[in-house]
């Protein structure tokens, strides 16, 4: 044990000189008998420091363990500070008093006395100091204590060190406050001057995507690679990006950043004379990421020649996308180079033989095929695919034996039946010919199979077969058979027959009486026949509002049936489709029209409203001339009807007429005269009997 040199007491203290036994005795019996002993411990502690006798200054507690520990902790740490003060904080006392704390078992005591007195620490000693509480916290694992100092160790520092950030950083990610310990980082690296160290730019890069900030994360890691030109680096760091990217969403930034990755795995493989082994999936990701990013094309040219090497994953990809990109005959190079791969992968074998026949590549299709029958000769759709390839190369009879032998496996396959039909009789085999047909014919009592029969016969230009075939689907029924009415209609209207057609829509009419599609139908084939009023009721119970394009139309149904039954029977259905037609986008046509319709059934109120909106929307002049008269405006009348006559190559006899009435409005009888006699001799000459 150290011996505490002699020590005068300070002026006007009884005895001039206390023995370092005596210290110690009074040491012994604890700070009470401390400060009975030495009235200034205050001086005593800085004649200890001033004789370089540290340790037998912070040797003045009394025993671990006893009552008087912590008082005597906090008087010591209290001492050991007002000596620091009197040394300005610069002289030998800092360090003792930073042992003592790093030291000392009764270190609660210590940090707090040192805590209490913050204020009168400047402040680069008290961020050593604090450093210290942090450390001796942590290697006693007070992580709470240690958390609350570092921040009162943050807030007091003027500028972060790397390591003061480092200790911050480890501490806020041990209390899981991963966004503090980015703070921290983020200041450090605002601060300026020298760059952040590359193990905090790491960490700041782990923090971003702790605290769910992907995007941040991204964005560092960008910073990170665009500043790095080492491969060893980039290839560490791309994935990262490449994940982060992912997470935030960018998956277009993905593509530059695969392409690099690519670049540099490809270098690194070259610089060790062998190629990554991760390099094909590096590449079949790329390209489920341009699939992504909308570059099917980019996608293809990835996946194409790991197709082609047997990937069957990058096979089917490649089959997919070649449903938008239309780039069969790369697909089907490839199926051909790769099937050794596939030749036991049945739907494979199938899929290159069609490919192959569809390319023209026929011998390479029926090689194909021929391998697939060997182990497969009870397919029934094999032998039909290898026949059509037959009778497309001109083997008609081998064709017809390939069908014949489908039909045995499979007698109710309706396409190899057609196809046996048509090379029996091509070949001039009337027997087979009919057996396949009235097998076709007992098949389509289906409505499948008969929509597959009125294909054919629509095919083939077999109008009557059609026609039976499309009565069968209607006394059959099936879903579409609405469908059935529209195309059988549509038939006779193509003969011309009309009346055939209305009655075979007002069938269906009759049965479906809701269809606004047969109600549209019907009203358009009873306008073509002239018969207006069976047209406008057809398209009762309809809202030209829900159904614009009934509009016309109704419009054009009672145009016929004003100049069939005059304005009385058309007033009726006015009041009840007027305003739903006023209400529709009609061409200034069409306006016209509806408004001279109501003009005629006196509904001079509805008519006036629409020749404005004539005059709002045209720009033909025979219509604005139209418009001007029925609005009283007859001289605004005759200028756009002089125009529309400058403007026609071949006027009319009735734009004649029309220029006669207004003349006739104006009072000015000799031009209407005149007028009158020039649409005469036009009628004369259009009709035989004018």
């Amino acid at each position: 044990m150290l011996i505490p040199p002699p020590c005068r007491l300070p002026h006007g203290a009884r005895g001039t000189i206390v023995p370092r036994a005596a210290v110690w005795a009074g040491i012994a019996i604890g700070a009470v008998s401390l400060v009975v002993l030495v009235p200034n411990r205050h001086e005593l502690f800085k004649r200890l420091m001033a004789d370089g006798d540290a340790a037998a200054a912070v040797g003045l507690l009394p025993g671990e363990g006893t009552e008087e520990t912590a008082g005597a902790t906090v008087i010591l740490t209290a001492e050991l500070i007002r000596v620091c003060e009197d040394e300005s904080w610069s002289g030998k006392s800092l360090p003792v008093l930073i042992d003592f704390l790093r030291g000392h078992r009764d270190f609660a005591s210590a940090a707090g006395e040192v805590r209490r007195q913050a204020d009168q620490i400047p402040r680069g000693p008290r961020t050593r100091l604090w450093s210290v509480l942090v450390e001796r916290a942590i290697a006693e694992g007070r992580l709470e204590f240690a958390e609350r100092v570092e921040e009162e160790l943050l807030e007091n520092a003027e500028e972060l060190t790397a390591d003061l950030a480092r200790q911050a950083v480890t501490i806020f990610r041990f209390s899981n406050r991963p966004q503090r310990a980015l703070e921290v980082i983020e200041r450090l690296r605002g601060q300026g001057g020298r760059p952040l160290p590359a193990d905090l730019g790491d960490l700041r890069i782990t923090l971003a995507r702790e605290t769910s900030q992907p995007e941040v994360a991204y964005a560092l890691l960008k910073e990170r690679i665009a500043v790095t030109d080492e491969d060893a680096v980039l290839r560490r760091l791309l994935p990262a990006a490449i994940t982060v990217g992912t997470e935030a969403g960018e998956l277009e930034a993905l593509v530059p950043l695969y392409e690099k990755l690519i670049s540099v795995t490809e270098a690194m493989g070259q610089a060790r004379g062998r190629p990554d082994p991760d390099l094909p999936e590096l590449k079949m990701k790329f390209a489920r990421v341009c699939e992504w990013t909308d570059r099917p094309s980019r996608a293809f040219d990835i996946f194409l020649p790991f197709a082609a090497a047997g990937n069957r994953e990058a096979l089917d990809r490649c089959i997919a996308l070649n449903v938008g990109l239309f780039r069969e005959e790369e697909l089907t190079d490839a199926l051909a180079d790769g099937y050794p791969h596939y030749r036991h992968d049945d739907e494979i074998t199938r899929l290159t033989a069609r490919l192959l026949a569809n390319g023209a590549r026929r011998d390479e299709a029926m090689s194909v095929y021929g391998d697939y029958l060997e182990r497969h000769p009870g397919d029934a759709g094999a032998w039909f695919e290898m026949g059509a390839v037959l009778d497309e190369c001109g083997r008609h009879e081998e064709a017809l034996a390939h069908f014949q032998r489908a039909y045995e496996l499979d007698a109710k396959d309706v396409a190899n039946l057609k196809h046996l039909a048509a090379s029996a009789a091509s070949l001039g085999n009337s027997e087979l010919t009919r057996e396949a047909l009235r097998a076709l014919a007992e098949l389509t009592r289906d409505p499948e199979y008969l929509v597959e029969l009125c294909m054919v016969a629509a095919s083939v230009g077999d109008v009557d077969c059609l026609k039976d075939s499309l009565r069968q689907l209607l006394e059959v029924g099936g879903r579409q058979r609405v469908k059935y009415h529209i195309h059988l209609a549509a038939i006779y209207r193509e003969e011309g027959n009309l009346e055939e057609c209305a009655k075979v829509l007002a069938k269906g009419l009759e049965r479906f009486p809701n269809n606004v599609f047969l109600k549209t139908e019907v009203a358009n084939a009873y306008v073509a026949l002239k018969r207006p009023e069976p047209a406008l009721r057809a398209l009762r119970g309809v809202s030209l509002t829900a159904h614009p394009h009934l509009a016309p139309v109704a419009l054009a149904a009672l145009q016929q049936l004003h100049g069939a039954a005059g304005a009385t029977a058309v007033s009726s259905y006015l009041r009840r489709f007027g305003r739903e037609l006023e209400s529709r986008d009609l061409t200034s046509e069409q306006l016209l029209v509806l408004a001279e319709l109501n003009h005629h059934c006196a509904r001079f109120d509805r008519s006036r409203v629409l020749f404005r909106r004539v005059l709002g929307v045209s720009e033909n002049p025979g219509e604005l001339a139209r418009a001007c008269f029925h609005l009283g405006q007859v001289d605004s009348a005759r200028r756009h009807q002089l125009k529309h006559l400058a403007s026609v190559p071949q006027a009319q006899s009735r734009d004649y007429s029309f220029l006669g009435d207004i003349y006739t409005k104006l009072g000015e009888r000799s031009k209407a005269t005149t007028a009158y006699r020039n649409a005469l001799s036009r009628l004369r000459k259009s009709s035989p009997s004018p």
